[in-house]
């Protein structure tokens, strides 16, 4: 979950382990806040950005994945909207799918029945047992297992 929650936070990485974040999670670090690289993440990974995607404020999904992944939510840790490519959101599912296959170095926290178990896509995201939401476990993005 640590990873998530690096991955979508507006707090920094300070704010963050303040709040009982585990920065080993990040294990390649550059230290800087204005970047959430996937290479940070895992050498392995390309040196890009992530791009965040998700609902919008006033979907009921969007406020399950505050509660789930923000641990310090109540002290307005949110979904980082001030990334170089913001936070993509809308309450228009197959907007969040469309910008996940326009954006290789995108990842989303949405459910939807569109996605279909993730068959548009190329291998890249995994098919859960929780239907078709992105959130479940485990999230694979650039050959990345998030949550394992």
């Amino acid at each position: 979950m640590d990873q998530l929650r690096w991955i979508f936070s507006s707090y920094t990485e300070a704010e963050l382990e303040a709040s009982g974040w585990d920065a080993s999670s990040v294990a390649n670090s550059d230290g800087d806040d204005a970047t959430h690289l996937w290479s940070e993440l895992s050498a392995d990974c390309p040196e890009a950005e992530i791009k965040i995607a998700g609902p919008d404020s006033e979907s009921g999904t969007y406020e399950y994945m505050s509660e789930t992944i923000f641990a310090d939510l109540d002290n307005g840790e949110i979904f980082d909207a001030a990334r170089p490519d913001t936070y993509f959101n809308s309450d228009v599912d197959e907007a969040i799918v469309a910008y996940l296959e326009a954006n290789a170095d995108a990842i989303a926290c949405t459910y939807s029945r569109h996605l279909q178990c993730f068959g548009t896509f190329t291998g890249d995201l995994a098919s859960t047992d929780f239907g078709c939401a992105f959130f479940a476990f485990p999230i694979i993005r650039h050959g990345l297992r998030l949550l394992q």
